[in-house]
């Protein structure tokens, strides 16, 4: 990603890709705090008719926790301002979308061991499935493969998991 590309803000984002970086946020803000977040997003996941995707969110926010090599910068559900990591995530979904899944596990294999960038892209192509076979499109798919084709200069890396809850 560019560091001169101005910072992305969670009001632009379409629905879809708010409520996604929401319940990821969501997860790792209960994660910090040692709370359950399966309840809200569950009902995130009812609402979206894609039941099943808040199982898949769950594994592969774990699955990124566990296996990731540095740590990952996932801000608080408030912040107005998307992290490039958070960024890298949503486009994850965008590419996978686009049905480009060697480039979807380039994206994961820069900060994921092997064994867990497949697990993380099957989560997270079961939820674009869910979300697709719902009547949801995820709409940065260009921007995404821009963003990543050229090289893959701002990758995920491990879940910030511990530290003072915000």
């Amino acid at each position: 990603m560019d560091v001169d590309a101005p910072a992305e803000l969670r009001d632009e984002l379409s629905w879809l890709e708010g409520t996604l970086l929401n319940a990821m946020r969501t997860w790792v803000l209960a994660r910090k705090r040692q709370l359950s977040s399966e309840m809200p997003i569950r009902i995130v996941f009812d609402n979206l008719r894609a039941v099943q995707g808040a199982e898949h969110l769950d594994r592969l926010m774990e699955t990124l926790s566990t296996g990731c090599t540095r740590m990952i910068n996932v801000h608080c559900t408030c912040d107005p301002v998307l992290s490039d990591d958070e960024v890298t995530l949503l486009d994850l979904l965008a590419v996978l979308q686009q049905r480009s899944h060697d480039d979807a596990l380039d994206l994961l294999r820069a900060f994921l061991n092997p064994t867990a960038s497949h697990a993380a892209a099957g989560h997270a192509l079961a939820i674009v499935q869910l979300l697709n076979g719902a009547g949801h499109t995820i709409v940065r798919e260009g921007a995404a493969h821009r963003r990543h084709r050229s090289g893959n200069d701002c990758l995920l890396a491990g879940l910030a998991l511990p530290g003072k809850p915000h």
